[in-house]
């Protein structure tokens, strides 16, 4: 959104002058009035419209006259106060006596030693913390090479009793083998389908020959024979296919596992490497009886909580010390009295009775003023081509025309 701001004149009177095509007023052309100033005007910063009323000009002048007497005293002050920085004198201590300033000494020595220890334990805490960061690193370090290994190991288990259950299934397939080549099974399917074709020749030419009925039962008993012995070949050759697959794939997992047995013992390596180092900088020390001993980290962690303990210690002695310092200080210095103030009037405190005195006849300075909200896709059609509607406006109404926008986002032209 944009709001404008017209300063319009008293209510009751009519505008000095109409507004006309092309942005023309009534009393002249557009032309000289486009970035025409007021030379009569007292605000050279501001040009006032010839058409404005005389009591709206006049509160106008007031205030622009205001704000450059304000500006004036403003500098002023500000090289008054330069000038008295320059000047002032820095303050001196007042000396003490000596048993105090003594006493004083004694105590900033205290402080100073106490300062001293605690940079030591801050040093020796930092130092505690590093070690205690490396043993934590290290151990990570074993832990991820564990957490590397155990499912290597999972699965070289897996395939381990897939093995197992492959070795015995071809073991028992090889007997079965055995058992059915020792009867004779081994024959081909093809060989058997064969015979039994041309079994089926033979029992065709009897069918039509009824004296050959003994021969044709006979030829069918044989049939009946040929067809178990195919299905016991195929049974056989299918046991074979099984054994030559079970084979393979053995001797795949046995490579599988070989690989994978390299690389857990890799990392078994590894492990007992990095255990080592861990131990280098982590030992544990032997107690006595069935205690478990102490390892370095632990003794990190009691020593640390020890010297945070003595640090704490030492800020509240220095803080003890500091309190007692001040103490002192103010019991030699006696209680401060305020400064009387002068009772005459410095000349800058005249200057900043002038500038409150014009500011507050600015704010009683009340020039009448509207709040008309206009939608931004409008705002174009409002200005004019170079501002030539709002000077007509200004020049025709007698006003000063402000826009502004009330920086709020999401208004795009749908707002009034």
């Amino acid at each position: 959104r944009f709001f404008l701001l017209f300063c319009m004149p008293p209510k009751g009177e009519a505008p000095k002058g109409k507004r006309g095509s092309g942005g023309k007023g009534g009393d002249g052309s557009s032309k000289k009035q486009k970035g025409e100033k007021d030379k009569k005007s007292k605000t050279p910063g501001l040009a006032l419209p010839k058409s404005m009323d005389a009591e709206v000009r006049a509160k106008f002048e007031l205030e622009n006259d205001l704000k450059a007497q304000k500006q004036e005293l403003t500098q002023e002050i500000i090289a008054m106060e330069r000038k008295q920085k320059q000047n002032q004198k820095p303050k001196e201590k007042p000396a003490l006596e000596p048993a105090i300033e003594a006493e004083m000494d004694k105590i900033e020595a205290k402080i100073l030693e106490l300062q001293a220890t605690r940079n030591t334990l801050q040093g020796k805490l930092t130092e505690i913390s590093r070690n205690n960061n490396k043993i934590r690193s290290k151990r990570d370090a074993v832990e991820i090479l564990f957490l590397r290994r155990s499912p290597l190991v999972e699965e070289c288990r897996a395939k381990d009793r897939r093995q197992t259950d492959l070795q015995k299934e071809l073991k028992e397939a090889k007997k079965q083998a055995e058992r059915m080549k020792a009867k004779h099974q081994n024959v081909s399917p093809d060989d058997v389908a064969k015979e039994i074709k041309a079994l089926d020749q033979k029992i065709n030419s009897c069918q039509g020959n009824s004296s050959s009925a003994s021969a044709l039962q006979h030829l069918y008993k044989e049939k009946t024979q040929l067809e178990r012995q195919k299905e016991q070949a195929i049974v056989y050759w299918e046991l074979i296919d099984t054994i030559l697959n079970n084979q393979k794939e053995i001797e795949t997992l046995e490579s599988f596992l070989d690989t994978k047995g390299k690389e857990i013992l890799e990392l078994d390596d590894e492990i007992a490497v990095a255990k080592k180092e861990l131990a280098d900088i982590n030992p544990v020390k032997e107690a006595a009886g069935k205690e478990k001993g102490q390892n370095k980290e632990q003794e990190y962690k009691q020593e640390k909580q020890k010297t945070k303990i003595q640090i704490d210690t030492i800020n509240d002695m220095i803080a003890k010390f500091v309190d007692k310092k001040k103490q002192l200080r103010r019991e030699a210095m006696g209680p401060k009295g305020k400064p009387e103030k002068d009772k005459e009037k410095t000349e800058l405190d005249i200057l900043y009775d002038r500038r409150r005195k014009i500011q507050g006849e600015i704010k009683d300075v009340k020039i009448p003023m509207d709040i008309i909200h206009c939608r931004r896709d409008l705002l174009g059609d409002l200005v004019g081509h170079k501002g030539a509607h709002i000077t007509a406006l200004q020049n025709d109404y007698g006003c000063i025309v402000s826009i502004k926008g009330d920086n709020r986002r999401g208004d795009r032209g749908d707002s009034d």
